[in-house]
């Protein structure tokens, strides 16, 4: 957004012309104001009706949402007798009345040929189905066996209402083409008019040239009026770029296994710095989060609004993990606080222990996945926008990584700078899949350098991260045993007890994770039936220990909580878990079974190499902490 200059340039007094010259332009001028408010008329109707033609189809739409509403509760209601589902109808019927009506007001005001026929059929169609299917269902008095058969006459009904309903939205689409046409030839005719008018004005402007030299004497001001603009700029500039420089990230994670490079480039051409952000953070549990995202619109709004998104996810990600919920809980913040502005933005969890990457976007580009040979995958998950959503969750996506890939985030700064956004992806595909196979040498930079030849008008961020597997395997010691199995269960214990020893667990700590370890095990010992075979990961790459245990049963989520009966046993180790540990989740794993989590208190604030370790062996590597690596599982 444009600042005005204050007074802006001083119009300079015309003198005596001779009337030619002034018929010249007043007449044209006033022919072509004329037109051009005839022009913005004609405009303003096919806008509007453009638009009541959209809430037509969105109606359209909603009112056989609604009528798949009462089916549903309808069906609800005649498997289970619950009055819940009576109120789901109800209301589902009440709106169907409201989309109706509200149909037939837009049909009437579009003039949409056979508009009432067509609303009188799914009027008709409708009440058939009121009558002879959700009436007889309602009323209780049917038997399941009678119910069934009139639910399956009453899909009939409902998919030729389905069928009517089309025919409705086509009819309408039909005519808003047809409307459009009309009224792109009416605005070709007003513009030649304007068009025409405004030459004779020039020619008449022209015979009027002698007014330069007063014009001249106010340029001197004009220029002052620019360069107090541009001061204004380039402050809010300072200040928008100072924030956002202070919530993006003063550094990326250090993390065995996995290097990260990120670049923001400020635009060339823009006035204000936007509101793109990338971010990576490692979490308690040894996870990490990773994130980009661009706010539209520009300047110290764009920036504080950036900070807000950025922050609500870090937030989130320390109490559930799960990109899907973050990306909604960022939307509905900022359709309360920031209600004009949209966010694009795409959140992933990497997870070292299980080689995994879980994500979700929101309207963002798909971030790119290249093996170490160069073969590309795209990340993409088709969704709103942050503040656009309306209440529409978004959902998450678990994948497998493979050791050596390389993963590259991106705003849109980077493929549109060329303003062709096909020609610009294929280019960020090919420096990726280029970079994907050399060695890690400042990736992000390289890709900004290969993609923006250039340079780009608008900001541009790229994070990058390469994973190496095989070093982060040397921080977690791997066990696999059957519970069933005594003896195996003790010597896991006491390698489990072995490391925290050597990561300077005090008494009291080492006690408290082997209770841990036991109810653990003991839980999968209760629960998993016939697969009793269960894995076992300690993780000492990071600041804190973290227990892992996989098992193979129905699998579940935990909610750290007492069971509402005060008496069961079930439920109450978990429990215990969570309250002597940091941290403590179970999630069921896409295989099928579970996977807990529990972060240890205690030990060294850092990696320590652990006395089973090969003797002298460190391993410390670029961009990697040092860590306990283990002489084998």
């Amino acid at each position: 957004m444009d600042h005005p200059a204050r007074g802006g340039p001083r119009t300079p007094r015309i003198g005596v012309l001779s009337l030619a010259p002034t018929l010249m332009v007043a007449l044209p001028l006033i022919v072509a104001v004329v037109s051009g408010f005839l022009g913005y008329l004609e405009l303003r109707d096919a806008l509007t009706y453009d638009v009541r033609g959209l809430h037509g189809l969105t109606v359209r739409a909603d009112a056989l949402r609604r009528v798949l509403d009462e089916e549903t509760a309808v069906r609800g209601y005649a498997a289970t007798r619950r009055a819940g589902f009576i109120a789901s109808y109800n209301d589902a019927q009440r709106q169907l009345t409201l989309a109706l009506g509200e149909l037939a007001v837009v049909s009437n005001d579009l003039a949409i040929p056979d508009g009432g026929r067509a609303l009188d059929a799914l009027a008709s169609l409708h009440d058939r189905w009121l009558t002879t299917v959700a009436l007889p269902i309602t009323s209780g008095r049917l038997p399941v066996r009678q119910a069934n058969a009139v639910l399956r006459r009453g899909t009939m009904l409902t998919a030729a209402f389905r069928d009517e309903n089309r025919k409705l939205g086509k009819s309408i689409r039909q005519q808003i083409v047809d409307h459009q046409h009309s009224s792109s030839g009416q605005l070709f005719r007003i513009a030649l008019l304007f068009v025409a008018s405004i030459a004779t004005c020039a020619l008449g402007a022209f015979l009027g040239a002698r007014q330069l030299m007063r014009i001249e004497r106010e340029r001197d001001r004009a220029e002052s009026d620019l360069r107090e603009q541009e001061t204004l700029h380039t402050r809010d500039r300072s200040w928008s770029r100072l924030f956002q420089r202070a919530v993006l990230p003063p550094g990326l994670p250090l993390v065995a296994g996995c290097r990260f490079d990120a670049v923001y480039e400020p635009g060339e051409n823009d006035s204000y710095v936007g509101g793109d952000w990338y971010d990576a953070v490692r979490l308690v549990d040894g996870r990490i989060l990773i994130s980009i995202g661009d706010v539209a619109g520009s300047g110290v709004e764009a920036a504080v609004v950036m900070g807000v998104a950025r922050q609500i996810m870090r937030g989130i990600a320390q109490v559930h993990a799960d990109p899907a919920l973050m990306l909604d809980a960022a939307d509905r913040a900022l359709r309360l606080e920031h209600g004009e502005v949209f966010v694009t933005a795409w959140v992933g969890i990497i997870d070292l222990v299980t080689h995994n990457l879980t994500f979700s976007s929101a309207g963002h580009p798909p971030a790119l996945v290249a093996s170490p040979d160069g073969a590309l995958r795209e990340l993409r998950d088709a969704a709103l926008p942050l503040g656009l959503r309306q209440g529409h969750q978004g959902r998450s996506t678990t994948i497998g990584l493979i050791d050596g890939s390389t993963l590259a985030l991106y705003t849109d700064g980077l493929s549109e700078a060329t303003h062709d956004i096909l020609a610009g992806e294929a280019l960020v595909r090919a420096a990726l899949a280029a970079i994907a196979q050399l060695p890690w040498r400042r990736p992000a930079t390289e890709i900004q350098r290969r993609v923006l030849a250039d340079g780009s008008m608008d900001d541009v961020a790229i994070l990058v991260a390469r994973f190496d597997f095989a070093q982060a395997e040397r921080y977690i010691r791997r066990l696999e045993f059957d519970v069933r199995a005594a003896g195996a269960a003790r010597e896991a214990r006491d390698t489990l007890l072995n490391l925290l020893s050597a990561r300077k667990f005090g008494p009291a700590e080492m006690a408290n994770a082997e209770l841990v370890f036991g109810e653990l095990i003991g839980n999968v010992l209760r629960h998993a039936d016939e697969r009793p075979t269960v894995e076992v990961a300690v993780d000492c790459g990071g600041p804190q220990t973290v227990v892992h245990v996989f098992d193979r049963g129905p699998g579940f989520r935990h909610m750290g909580r007492l069971p509402s009966d005060p008496y069961s046993e079930s439920g109450r180790g978990l429990f215990i878990i969570s309250s002597i540990t940091e941290e403590f989740t179970v999630n069921e794993r896409e295989c099928g079974g579970s996977h807990a989590r529990a972060t240890l208190f205690g030990g060294s604030p850092r990696p320590l190499v652990c006395s089973i370790a090969r003797a002298g062996d460190r391993g410390v590597t670029d961009g990697s902490p040092a860590g306990a690596e283990f002489a084998g599982t």
